[in-house]
Formats: C-alpha cells, structure tokens, sequence
C-alpha cells in the first residue's frame, strides 16, 4: 500500500510516461502520458490507483518534478490526511486534536 511515482521523458521530450511503483511487492503500472504536466501525472496516479482497495494505496510518495505541483491536488491530498484517523491521535484525526487544542482552529 505505500506506493513511489516517477516520471521518464525520452531525450528529446517527446514522449512521457508515468512510474507508480508498490514498495513491498514492487508492482509496477506504467502509463503513457500525453505530456508530463501535473494535470496528466495526476489523471494517470488516480486512474491507477483508484481501482485498489483503500489498505493497497496507503501513502504516495512524489518527487519534486514540475509534473507534481498541482495545487488544487495538494489540497485535496491535505484534507484527506487531516481527515484519516490516526492510531497516535487515539484513532482521531489531526482536524479533531487540532479543534480540541488550538483556540484559533475551526
């Protein structure tokens, strides 16, 4: 479930693909892009992932490429984290500790 996603271009950038790599199994889902841009990296991410059970994609791990910076992703990836139950917070989530303990939130 902890997964790692890289792209290759070829040498003279015509053509892109997109990693999504599994750490314990090393499963591999490669997908062609039509350019490396955040828009399709993140089409491609999602259209692999989507299709596994919540316990198969746990964490993505990203580089710091261009083709990573989508902003509104960040967010959405925000929220899911401040959302999830963690087992250290007592199975609450960072946005319920944070709303019992910072004044200013929420």
């Amino acid at each position: 479930g902890h997964w790692e996603t890289d792209s290759l271009v070829s040498r003279k950038s015509k053509a892109a693909l997109n990693s999504l790599v599994e750490h314990k199994s090393r499963l591999l889902y490669l997908t062609g892009l039509r350019q490396k841009s955040a828009l399709c990296t993140a089409r491609a991410v999602i259209q692999n992932l989507k299709a596994l059970p919540p316990k198969a994609r746990l964490t993505l791990t990203l580089d710091n490429g261009t083709e990573n910076t989508g902003p509104e992703a960040l967010k959405f990836i925000e929220k899911k984290l401040n959302n999830r139950p963690r087992k250290c917070l007592g199975f609450k989530t960072p946005n319920e500790v944070a709303a019992s303990c910072v004044a200013l939130y929420g």
